[in-house]
């Protein structure tokens, strides 16, 4: 892997293209709810955000990437 994406899309007829891509960069997808059953419909590889942070998400689907893991990665300077 050579990377890392957190991905979450309301519309999601274009999830194929993205996800096709990063699987071809070989950039691991970390992804939430429906994004994340949509993808595996795809038959791509995805990590569920509670998975990654070892965190499950909270009722109701809200609040799912408000945790140290993922806003570390985001606003740390790697």
């Amino acid at each position: 892997m050579t990377g890392n994406a957190l991905i979450s899309v309301y519309d999601k007829s274009r999830l194929e293209h993205i996800v096709g891509a990063f699987a071809r960069h070989k950039i691991k997808v970390i992804s939430s709810g429906g994004t994340a059953q949509a993808i595996r419909k795809l038959r791509h590889e995805v990590v569920d955000v509670s998975t990654y942070t070892g965190f499950p998400e909270m009722p109701g689907g809200l609040v799912k990437t408000l945790h140290p893991k993922i806003y570390a990665g985001i606003l740390g300077d790697w």
